[in-house]
C-alpha cells in the first residue's frame, strides 16, 4: 500500500508511539494509515498487546501474546519462534525484576 503524502519515517514514528504520545501530525497520519488499511490497526493493537506483557512482568501474559500472535498474524511467526526457542529465558525476562525491559 502507498501513502504518497506520507513520509516512511511518520508511519514508522505512529507505528512505534503509545497513542497518548502522538503530536496532532502523528495522530492524523495514523489515522490516515488506520483508515486505508483496518489490518496495520491489528497490528498496532498486537505490538500494544506486547509491550503490556512485558511491562506486567507476567509470564502468562506473555505466552498468551505468543499464542494470539501466532495466530492471528502469520507475519509475526518468526518473532515468535525465537521467543519459543528458549521460552525460557523469555519468560524469565518477561518476569524477571532484574529485567531491564524495553530499551531504546
Amino acid at each position: 500500500m502507498h501513502f504518497p503524502d506520507l513520509r516512511e519515517h511518520q508511519i514508522r514514528s505512529v507505528g512505534s508511539k503509545e497513542g497518548e504520545k502522538l503530536t496532532e501530525e502523528e495522530r492524523l497520519v495514523r489515522q490516515t494509515v488506520l483508515d486505508a488499511s483496518p489490518v496495520v490497526g491489528q497490528g498496532l493493537e498486537l505490538v500494544g498487546s506486547f509491550r503490556e506483557a512485558i511491562g506486567s512482568r507476567s509470564e502468562a501474559k506473555l505466552v498468551a501474546w505468543m499464542d494470539a500472535a501466532e495466530s492471528q498474524f502469520p507475519e509475526y511467526e518468526n518473532f515468535v519462534n525465537v521467543l519459543r526457542r528458549d521460552e525460557a529465558a523469555s519468560r524469565a525476562a518477561a518476569s524477571s525484576e532484574w529485567s531491564n525491559g524495553q530499551t531504546n
